[in-house]
């Protein structure tokens, strides 16, 4: 257990054992514990759970003293030494915690374990037995049955003890060796000596689906292989054998060669795919023409050894080797800031953490890591998650393209995919453009926009997603000329008081510049919003003076169907109730998941839309007041500012009255005109 080193360690005593005894590795720790409620040890394991002891054989909780008077209904609770001695230990919140649970400070004690040589690892019995100025030989590789190790100067009193305890603490092995360091000088292969176990060295090996038999001792087998070659020729042979050449991460292609060698001072030893050149052989004619031009000789062919640990693999290595075969790895993450979040795939729970905790290990910039649940908030449509590893910090800074955006990524929506999408659309708007923004988040359409000087009207129901719209605009300094305002309203609400109002405003200036873009970025919900366009305007006064001031809408909408454009198309045409020009423009924006596309239907909202049931646009009207009579057929006249005499309903009476009225009479609905569509 990290941290509990001295703690835990062997005893002292075993220092500079040379023959191995078992029997002296014994050591009696006493823990520090609670007595907890059974019922409550699950929540309690949960709340201090960096403080509940964590040690590979011994168990976090047992049982209490058979004399204990809390026996039948408690059980013993047991911490980390190196951070509770005693009860005192416990701060302000832990002691809250425990009071909640009904776990008593008076219960505290501490509880005998007898440590024997079972209870430690071979690395750790290795590093208490060396003398300490001896680097601990903890690391080997396993061929088939075999472990082989390559012992360090100074280890050789210690060898046939630390083949042993290798034996001991690894079931599937059954013979341990050192490599020794003379090379047979015709067959290249390492001479090897009997450390503990069994003198078999036919062993059978796996790898890349297939499967290898040998002899250990009479052959090499290795996963690096090299050449001796002039310092001068490096640079010319790698780049002429780059294919062969060993790529690894973790592993330099170039190394020293070893000081006994009599070529050290001169050449290095370049490394190669061991998958490519597995002997001196295994160049062809070509290759073998390069390395004699270079003063390469294949007679110095030989094998490198590397000893790789979890430092040598990265976090989709790891995890594909711990996951079950029959399970997919899981792999892919998005990082927001600092934090790395994950959609985990069913199956993949118990391993949940693991995951987690290798991705915080591979990657320095992350302090947290998450887990999106499926579940999602339907009022606000943000994602609920789970804390895999690190510090449970959300809140977090995002730069996108010029821009910096705060926010608290457990309360928001953030999707690091949509970056070129937020950027496209607002490279596409200018500056005397005016943009309503029905969705906007934490701001990653209206602060670009913003910036450039667009007049910007930005609303979002989240309170979170607003109150980070705000500190987002102000950081980015966004609003230099008061051009971004921001608004915490329902969709609907933001589109008939606000964007209506601004309209009418817009509609009455002499002059009108720029183009009107409404952004609706919600593609699960935005075009069953598109419904607050209908009808917005027929009580207003106010009409565009051309096409050209009518609002442009993007629309994000999520389609299932094989035909994107037509069903993209069919679901806005069918809330607004009408048929959209040609001028309407349909695009893929990205695969959310398959069969599932995210698409973006930009098009101009139809004046017969705006206005629908304005009686001055659209009413014809079923009688006029020249008509003989109510009974008489429709004359078909269109109802405008200027005919004012025509056939009336007067409220609530149902009979025709045929009175005079004004179109300032039906606007303010005194009075309802008959007329036909």
């Amino acid at each position: 257990m990290t941290g509990n080193a001295a703690f835990f360690d062997p005893p002292e005593s075993v220092r500079g054992m040379k023959v191995l005894d078992r029997n002296l590795f014994r050591k009696t720790v006493l823990i520090p514990g609670l007595a907890v409620p059974e019922k409550s040890i699950g929540k309690l394991a949960k709340s201090l759970k960096k403080e509940v002891l964590r040690f590979r054989s011994i168990k976090p909780v047992v049982e209490l003293s058979a004399k204990d008077s809390l026996a039948k209904s408690h059980k013993l609770m047991l911490f980390n030494p190196l951070k509770i001695k005693s009860a005192e230990d416990f701060n302000e919140d832990q002691r809250t915690v425990l009071e909640k649970l009904n776990v008593v400070l008076s219960s505290f004690q501490f509880y005998s374990f007898d440590m024997n040589y079972d209870n430690w690892d071979h690395a750790e019995i290795i590093k208490a037995v060396l003398p300490e100025e001896l680097e601990a030989v903890t690391g080997f590789a396993i061929v088939g049955h075999v472990a082989h190790l390559n012992l360090r100067d100074g280890a050789d009193d210690y060898k046939n003890l630390i083949g042993q305890v290798i034996l001991d603490k690894h079931r599937t092995l059954k013979t341990v060796v050192n490599k020794l360091k003379s090379i047979d000088s015709e067959f290249r292969n390492f001479k090897m000596e009997l450390l503990a176990g069994e003198p078999d060295f036919t062993t059978t090996v796996k790898e890349h689906g297939c499967t290898f038999t040998f002899d250990f001792s009479k052959v090499y087998w290795n996963t690096k292989l090299g050449l001796a070659v002039p310092e001068k020729s490096i640079g010319k042979l790698a780049k002429s054998l780059k294919k062969e050449v060993l790529r690894f991460r973790s592993i330099k292609p170039v190394v020293e060669l070893s000081v006994k060698d009599s070529l050290a001072k001169s050449h290095k030893l370049m490394l190669f795919n061991p998958l490519k050149i597995k002997s001196a052989e295994d160049f062809n004619e070509d290759q073998r023409t390069v390395l004699e031009k270079l003063n390469v000789v294949l007679s110095s062919f030989q094998f490198y050894s590397f000893d790789m640990k979890y430092d040598n693999w990265d976090h989709a290595e790891i995890i594909k080797a711990v996951l079950p075969e029959e399970l997919e790895a899981v792999t892919g993450f998005a990082i927001v800031g600092h934090v790395a979040h994950l959609n985990l795939r069913d199956g993949a729970d118990d391993y949940k953490n693991l995951i987690g905790q290798v991705i915080l290990d591979k990657h320095r910039t992350i302090k947290t890591v998450v887990n999106k649940l499926k579940s999602i908030d339907s009022e606000f449509r943000n994602f609920k998650m789970e804390l895999l590893a690190g510090e449970p910090d959300f809140t977090t800074t995002v730069k996108e393209h010029g821009c910096t955006f705060t926010f608290d990524f457990s309360k928001v929506y953030w999707n690091t995919k949509l970056g070129t999408e937020h950027n496209l659309v607002a490279s596409q708007i200018k500056q005397e453009d005016t943009v309503f923004d029905v969705f906007a988040g934490v701001g990653p359409f209206a602060i670009p926009c913003g910036k450039k000087g667009i007049t910007v009207f930005a609303n979002d129901l989240n309170p979170d997603s607003y109150e980070s719209l705000v500190l987002n605009v102000s950081k980015n300094k966004a609003n230099h000329n008061s051009n971004v305002h921001c608004f915490n309203m329902d969709g609907r609400d933001f589109i008939k008081q606000i964007f209506s109002k601004e309209m009418e405003r817009i509609w009455k200036d002499p002059s009108p510049k720029g183009t009107v873009h409404v952004l609706m970025n919600l593609p699960a919900l935005a075009v069953e919003f598109l419904d607050s366009f209908v009808g917005l305007f027929n009580q207003s006064s106010c009409k565009p003076k051309d096409p050209n001031c009518l609002p442009y809408v993007h629309c994000y909408y999520f389609s299932k169907c094989e035909n994107l454009e037509q069903d993209s198309r069919e679901a806005v045409e069918r809330v607004l109730g009408c048929t959209l020009d040609d001028s309407i423009s349909i695009r893929e924006v990205r695969n959310v998941a398959p069969g599932k596309e995210m698409m973006c239907i930009k098009f101009r909202v139809p004046e017969s839309v705006l206005f629908k049931g304005n009686v001055e646009t659209e009413g014809y009207a079923l009688n006029c007041i020249t008509c003989d009579s109510a009974a008489d057929k429709e004359c078909g006249d269109p109802f405008t500012a200027n005919q004012e005499k025509y056939l009336v309903k007067c409220e609530p009476e149902e009979t025709y009255c045929g009175k005079t009225v004004s179109t300032e009479d039906i606007r303010s609905r005194k009075y309802s005109v008959h007329f036909g569509y």
